[in-house]
């Protein structure tokens, strides 16, 4: 819940409509561990706006300490400096700043896609090791407008074209952004009334990124009514009718679809039109835990090969169709696919391929891994009524090389394995 914000009833309408908004990313009700809150800052306007807001808020109020994480994609000389600059600016706020720096080979391709990527994995993993309440972004509605025309350049479905929302769940962490409602303008008209700075990005005005094009645009698109506060108008009313088709999704998947240890099971006709879509972007996200839905076109060109082979592997997973006889119609499987999860391994704590929980005899010296062609050791594996390919991809206990349990193959009953979220809670939080 939002905090009450009676301390603030005599200052300017426009502080009040500023920090109202930053105020609903605050816990109003601490727990006992004062459990922190990330700020996402970058440096730019956007950013130290939410910063300046966020401890204002903080400042008047009991709340859980806040923690500024700059994220250093190492993409351009000057992004050390920036980084800097805004952990200077965190001292004199008495704010604590960290610095995770974007490492590795950044790729070909779309790079501002795979930065935003890295940068919410990083911040995800630092919430995690610090054990924060979340993080809280800076996206504002001028955000929520150049997404939308990017999208629509794409020819963007419902759930592309929708607006953000105020939070999401990535990796087990809460995203809020509190600020979606806010102008970019105002913000920096804000930062200026209290004398702060901020660091314009040179990327910002790069023509070579395709949202910095439309964002050039957009003057001209506000001259004929499109205005941002038009384009989120409109964003809202089509999120309101994707999230009623979600709705009938949960209901029709509920009814029509069956969850078997980890694979999904459906029949072929089970799903016509846009909830068939829908399901089958979503069905193999849940199943390899990945983060993005495959494309449209590569899920259509694994079906055909499916459907003329028996199955096909896609994104991590593996598509298995039954037709008794080649007649119409016949079911459909999604399951893990072995190849994804041969080489990973965690320790019998900790969340497994980002759904598996395995509960047991814990020890130091055994891990999880896949159960793979161990699957022959385990005597009663046929009994289950589970396809030997997901009993491959399947979570069992290892002790170095030496299969200790393999809970849905019925070896050793002294562990068991379960699922942290099923299928209809992840259709509700996606």
């Amino acid at each position: 819940m939002p905090l009450g914000l009676s301390l603030y009833e005599n200052e300017p309408p426009e502080h009040y409509r500023l920090v109202s908004w930053v105020a609903t990313c605050i816990p109003s009700n601490p727990d006992p561990l004062k459990r922190p809150v990330i700020l996402a800052v970058s440096g730019g306007g956007d950013s130290v706006a939410m910063l300046r807001l966020a401890q204002d808020v903080a400042s008047r109020y009991s709340c859980g300490p806040l923690v500024v994480v700059t994220v250093d994609h190492d993409l351009r000389p000057a992004s050390a400096s920036e980084a800097g600059w805004v952990g200077r600016l965190c001292a004199t706020l008495d704010v604590p700043h960290t610095v995770l720096r974007w490492e590795g080979d950044k790729g070909q391709g779309n790079l501002q896609d795979r930065a935003r990527r890295a940068r919410y994995g990083l911040l995800a993993d630092h919430a995690k090791k610090i054990n924060a309440t979340g993080v809280v972004l800076g996206h504002t509605m001028d955000d929520q407008a150049e997404t939308f025309l990017m999208q629509l350049s794409r020819s963007a479905g419902l759930a592309g074209l929708a607006a953000m929302q105020p939070w999401f769940h990535q990796d087990g962490v809460r995203f809020s952004r509190p600020m979606l409602h806010l102008r970019r303008a105002e913000l920096r008209d804000y930062l200026t009334g209290i004398g702060q700075d901020w660091i314009d990005d040179p990327s910002n005005d790069d023509d070579r990124f395709h949202r910095i094009r439309l964002r050039k645009a957009m003057p001209m698109l506000a001259d004929l009514g499109l205005t941002v506060e038009a384009i989120t108008g409109s964003m809202q009313h089509i999120g309101a009718g994707d999230s009623t088709i979600n709705l009938c999704l949960r209901e029709t998947v509920a009814a029509r679809v069956t969850e078997d240890r980890g694979d999904l099971i459906l029949a072929a006709d089970a799903l016509s039109g846009d909830l068939r879509h829908r399901f089958w972007q979503l069905a193999p996200v849940w199943v390899s835990g990945g983060r993005y839905p495959p494309r449209a076109t590569a899920m259509r060109e694994c079906f055909k090969q499916a459907y003329k082979s028996g199955s096909a592997t896609i994104a991590g997973c593996l598509i298995s169709h039954d037709s008794p006889g080649g007649l119409p119609g016949g079911t459909d499987r999604i399951s893990r696919e072995y190849a994804a999860v041969q080489d990973l391994t965690c320790p019998t704590t900790d969340i497994w391929d980002s759904r598996w929980a395995l509960d047991g005899p814990h020890g130091p010296d055994l891990h999880i891994g896949a159960l793979g062609g161990a699957v022959s050791q385990c005597p009663n594996w046929r009994e289950t009524g589970l396809p030997r390919t997901s009993f491959l991809a399947s979570p069992a206990i290892w002790q170095g090389e030496t299969l200790v349990a393999a809970p849905l193959a019925g070896f050793n009953p002294d562990w068991t394995a379960r699922i942290v979220a099923d299928f209809n809670s992840f259709l509700q939080s996606h």
